[in-house]
């Protein structure tokens, strides 16, 4: 009975060793994962982008700009999730406690301008459907954005102190709760608003226009967005509010399946936003097509009623020669 009583805590060090030692490998190997993944997703993203120029450039003489709000924050989305990715790798397997440190402080600017990029795109692609459906409603879910956007920085701010030796954990805990319930009010009410605007178009049996057809891209992919979004912050949420020190073998084994999830799905989540780019884009060209179409169809019909007109004159001056 005494010598499994002075075993147990050995077998228990041994197995979180082990444990750590695959934390560590896990780690990289998300970290590159996501790192290959991300070059894929800015290959992409300049395809796209030189798409949209070339099509513009061929139908004007105006060279349509590169740097859009939206391409802007796609890009700056992939920089920092992987970016993030290399950090916490790099802060948790550094052995230097500076190296560590200074990895921590980019582990958290990395996380908090994701999330700064998650508010300024929901609000750049929700802000025409939520200003059709409730001009009112847009002022609303604005004040959210900010507030959010506030509590991002203030996050931020306290990361550097902790690094700092200033704070405990307990600030940071508490807003990013916080900062965590804002997201997730701001995503069901735009998504709210994209329901309501694909049900006022069932409902009122709304013959689509070029316009419509845009929106309702936007609406149908950013319900998909807003669930996948909320699926991966509650994942990430756990993630962070998990105690890192904790020597139960439980816990510190639950990182092992959290960390490549939440990275997964928010890597997911950016290839959702391109594929509602490629959507609109393709949109785009039926619309085009369809505008040419339509102008030829016109000027066949006008060309027809000349050649009508020309046949029935042609036949009357006949008629006179009788």
């Amino acid at each position: 009975m005494g010598m499994n009583e002075t075993s147990d805590p050995d077998t228990t060090q041994s197995e979180l060793n082990h444990i750590y030692d695959l934390q560590s490998q896990t780690i990289l190997l998300v970290a590159w994962a996501v790192s290959a993944v991300s070059l894929l997703q800015i290959i992409w993203l300049g395809a796209q982008v030189w798409t949209e120029r070339h099509s513009v450039i061929l139908k004007a003489t105006r060279v349509p700009s590169v740097v859009t709000p939206v391409n802007l924050v796609i890009f700056f989305m992939i920089l920092s999730n992987s970016g993030y990715c290399w950090s916490l790798c790099e802060s948790w397997i550094s052995t230097e406690s500076s190296v560590a440190l200074a990895s921590f402080i980019m582990e958290g600017f990395f996380s908090v301008s994701f999330r700064g990029c998650l508010i300024a795109y929901t609000w750049i692609r929700g802000r025409p459907i939520i200003e059709l459906v409730s001009p009112g409603g847009a002022i609303f879910v604005r004040i959210i954005l900010v507030v959010h956007g506030i509590g991002l920085i203030a996050e931020w701010i306290v990361i550097i102190l902790i690094a700092a030796g200033a704070s405990n954990a307990t600030p940071y805990n508490v807003i990013s709760l916080t900062n965590s319930v804002l997201l997730v009010t701001s995503d069901v009410l735009v998504m709210s608003f994209y329901l309501l605007y694909l049900r006022r178009i069932r409902v009122e049996h709304h013959t689509v226009v070029t316009s419509d057809n845009k929106l309702q891209i936007i609406s149908r992919y950013g319900c998909l967005s807003t669930t996948w979004l909320i699926l991966w912050y509650s994942v990430s949420e756990v993630t962070t509010l998990t105690d890192w020190n904790s020597t139960d073998v439980t816990v510190q084994r639950r990182f092992l399946y959290l960390i490549p999830l939440s990275k997964a799905l928010a890597t997911i989540f950016i290839c959702i936003q391109q594929l509602m780019k490629w959507s609109l884009q393709n949109q785009r060209k039926l619309n085009e097509s369809s505008k040419i179409t339509t102008v030829e169809k016109a000027k066949l019909k006008s060309t027809q009623h000349s050649v009508s007109a020309l046949q029935t004159n042609f036949h009357e001056s006949l008629s006179s020669f009788k």
